[in-house]
């Protein structure tokens, strides 16, 4: 092996250049492009993957979803109904304040685009409670084939709406119909959620815990299940 004088660099730019042709020990995320790189080299995968999650096709974690079917969350409820309730179940605040209401909220509906304004206690829903919905079901769409329905703040589509209503969708493999709920809130929203993560208690907030399996009747109704009594 015949040693060759490095290139003449100055100062900083002669020790980087020699830095660089020390061997480097790999690092973690070395280690995980290997993973994710096939057999044959190339990168492809990598891509694919990276489009899935921008699809919303994977989870946060690059892990695929798991959709659960109608099947197994009748057993699932089953399972919850034979449960124990939990010990220690946090209590509520004595007293507490929401914050005021803004006095006015424009809606932005994301199916026409057309603009709503509300003041009050509409605005109040407008600004707090649909972003927590929305939220809500983006957790909820890694778990279940969920989809949102926020046409009543629209002026434009439903005209004659009186009511700020909420509804989910839910779709089952084994159903060509889906399941429909109106008149949702977030704290249904945030039952469907402990249920899938399998807790046995559900947090209310500011109002405390409760044993989850107190509400496996509106959970049956929320999934569309056959056992909800």
């Amino acid at each position: 092996m015949i040693n060759r004088p490095l290139p003449r660099r100055e100062g900083a730019q002669q020790a980087t250049y020699a830095q660089s042709l020390v061997p480097r020990t790999p690092d973690r995320s070395d280690i995980q492009r290997l993973k994710e790189v096939d057999i044959t080299g190339s990168t492809a995968n990598v891509s694919a993957m990276t489009t899935k999650r921008m699809k919303g096709e994977g989870t946060a974690t690059g892990r695929p979803k798991h959709v659960f079917t109608r099947e197994e969350l009748e057993r699932k409820l089953t399972v919850l109904a034979k449960r124990r309730a939990p010990r220690n179940l946090a209590f509520g605040a004595d007293c507490y304040s929401r914050a005021a209401p803004p006095n006015r909220s424009e809606y932005v509906c994301p199916v026409c685009g057309e603009k709503t304004l509300y003041a009050d206690s509409e605005a109040w829903n407008v600004e707090e409670q649909l972003p927590t919905a929305r939220e809500l079901v983006a957790e909820l769409a890694e778990n279940l084939e969920i989809r949102l329905d926020e046409s009543a703040y629209c002026r434009h589509c439903k005209p004659n709406e009186k009511k700020l209503d909420l509804a989910i969708e839910i779709r089952y493999s084994d159903s060509s119909q889906a399941n429909r709920i109106s008149s949702i809130d977030n704290d249904d929203l945030r039952l469907i959620a402990e249920f899938l993560a399998g807790k046995n208690r559900h947090d209310r907030g500011m109002l405390g815990e409760t044993p989850l399996n107190r509400h496996k009747k509106r959970l049956g109704e929320l999934l569309g299940l056959k056992q909800h009594g």
